[in-house]
């Protein structure tokens, strides 16, 4: 899994073609059913969308979206704006890059959370961005599953484009989807004992002793059926010891790419590509015992 790899691809997947994602060296997309864990370690899954068309769009215009949500989001916050990301492809697409000048001829509008009371659900919006996270809080610990996450994350993309009407600020347009999991693993065996961890990645087997910590990740270009890249896998694997001497990782697993089509059907299409291709990254790379330990059913 980890070292095949990654050739140059070519241009656009063709309109009208369901979308399944695979990696350069492999043939076909993987079509069989997804793996299921009846307890994953999952504490966090987020969906969401890059777009155009909302540039009229005025910080103070954001009291009449809360007013639309603030039954189930009754909290707000104001955070730093994300900038536009776009997976680009070809000879200069490497993420090792110059330092970029930006000129800011108005100040960055922000980015806001609306937040249900549980805080276990969080709408992200700013002006060229819709997320929609869930998070493993205490008094919501149960995993909600990816089905009810989408709903919640549709539901709010069009609760925006109707507020945006209503404004007459414009219309979303998407240009990116993405899909991110994470997923926060104790370093401990089925009966409780300490473990490395090779007990759940068994490809780092290698690794001889007990490393303090470290970082482990890569980024891989996705295709569609036609062989055409449209999107990247970015795996992040962190490892350590928390406050009280406990060690733990953390599974970082995120895929963006364009939508066929710059329509948000398109864009949950890429989604639901992108949330294939992380769950099977995860049962790929994770072992039988740790399967166990997370209820894999399939």
């Amino acid at each position: 899994f980890l070292l095949r790899q990654m050739p140059s691809s070519s241009l656009s997947r063709r309109k009208g073609q369901q979308l399944n994602l695979k990696f350069p060296d492999e043939e076909t997309p993987n079509t069989s059913p997804l793996p299921e864990y009846g307890s994953p370690p999952v504490v966090e899954t987020s969906l969401g969308v890059q777009f155009e068309g909302l540039s009229e769009f005025k910080s103070l215009q954001v009291a009449k979206l809360w007013d639309r949500l603030r039954g189930e989001y009754p909290l707000l916050e104001e955070h730093d704006p994300l900038q536009a990301a776009f997976e680009t492809f070809g000879p200069r697409s490497s993420s090792i890059n110059a330092p970029e000048l930006k000129l800011h001829t108005k100040p960055p509008q922000p980015r806001f959370f609306f937040i249900s009371e549980k805080g276990d659900q969080l709408v992200q919006f700013q002006r060229d961005r819709l997320a929609f996270n869930w998070r493993k809080r205490e008094g919501a610990e149960e995993y909600p599953r990816y089905e009810h996450i989408k709903s919640k994350f549709q539901e709010t993309f069009a609760a925006i484009c109707e507020w945006a009407k209503e404004e007459g600020i414009g219309v979303p347009v998407p240009n990116q989807a993405e899909a991110i999991y994470v997923n926060f693993v104790p370093l401990e065996d089925a009966d409780g004992q300490d473990c490395g961890l090779s007990y759940f990645f068994p490809w780092l087997g290698g690794l001889l002793g007990t490393t303090e910590d470290g970082l482990f990740q890569f980024r891989r270009r996705l295709e569609d059926e036609n062989g055409d890249p449209v999107a990247r896998l970015n795996f992040q694997l962190q490892y350590g010891t928390d406050e009280e001497s406990s060690r733990q990782a953390r599974l970082h697993l995120h895929v963006r790419g364009r939508p066929n089509t710059n329509t948000f059907d398109d864009s949950l299409e890429m989604i639901d590509a992108e949330r294939a291709i992380i769950v099977r990254t995860f049962a790929e790379i994770t072992s039988e015992a740790a399967g166990a330990i997370w209820e894999r059913k399939r």
